[in-house]
C-alpha cells in the first residue's frame, strides 16, 4: 500500500521518551507502508520504515495498477 504526501501518522507515546509532537509524523513525500490490521472502522495499523503507526483508513491506498475496462 502506499501513503500520500501530508498523511498524519500516531504511534504509541512511550513514557519519558516522548515529548508532546514526538509521537505524530506528517509525510512529506509518498511512502511505501505494510498494512497490518484494522484499528477501528476510522483507523488502521501499518508498518512504515520500521516503525508501527495509526493512520485514518480513507488515507492509504492499495499498491496494484488500476486497469480499465475496454469493451
Amino acid at each position: 500500500m502506499w501513503i500520500p504526501e501530508g498523511t498524519l501518522l500516531q504511534r504509541p507515546r512511550v513514557a519519558g521518551e516522548d515529548d508532546l509532537f514526538s509521537n505524530f509524523f506528517q509525510t512529506k513525500k509518498p511512502y511505501l507502508a505494510l498494512f497490518l490490521e484494522h484499528v477501528t472502522v476510522e483507523y488502521c495499523k501499518i508498518v512504515l520504515d520500521g516503525n508501527c503507526w495509526r493512520v485514518k483508513t480513507k488515507r492509504i491506498h492499495h499498491n496494484v495498477p488500476e486497469v480499465e475496462n475496454v469493451g
